[in-house]
């Protein structure tokens, strides 16, 4: 079978992906709310008999990737700005920067949490440094 993530910020969409989902597809949060919503799903899960689910939680992010995190916000602060029409300030928080080290020691408390999918928007100054600081991300994550 296809797995099927829900995603949502919300509580509701968290305890959607408990009742019919195999993950929850976070995005825009912190690792402790990442970890709360983990366990809402699960635990929701629990509540409506659904038992032995293969949970794919994940988190969606866009990175910078960059020598050092003022080169990665100079990159993807203009992109996230054009994409979505609002300020670099709305996405700073949980949009991390720097070399794909620093960027994985950011995602490894998801990991932590229960992640076992990222949704990675990389955005670097070159598709190939997009696709080898993805790779390296990886790499350091399953390492």
């Amino acid at each position: 079978a296809v797995p099927i993530s829900v995603g949502g910020r919300s509580n509701g969409a968290v305890e959607r992906a408990g009742r019919r989902g195999d993950g929850w597809l976070a995005s825009w949060c912190s690792p402790g709310r990442f970890a709360e919503g983990v366990s809402l799903a699960e635990a929701t899960a629990d509540e409506v008999g659904r038992s032995g689910v293969s949970w794919r939680h994940g988190y969606q992010v866009w990175v910078g990737l960059g020598d050092n995190p003022a080169d990665g916000t100079a990159l993807l602060a203009p992109a996230m700005e054009k994409f979505y029409g609002a300020p670099w300030s709305a996405f700073e928080r949980y949009s991390p920067v720097g070399t794909p080290a620093e960027i994985a020691d950011w995602l490894r408390p998801f990991v932590d949490a229960g992640a076992v999918d990222f949704n990675l928007a990389p955005i670097a100054a070159t598709d190939a440094e997009r696709v080898a600081g993805a790779a390296e991300i990886r790499r350091l994550l399953i390492a």
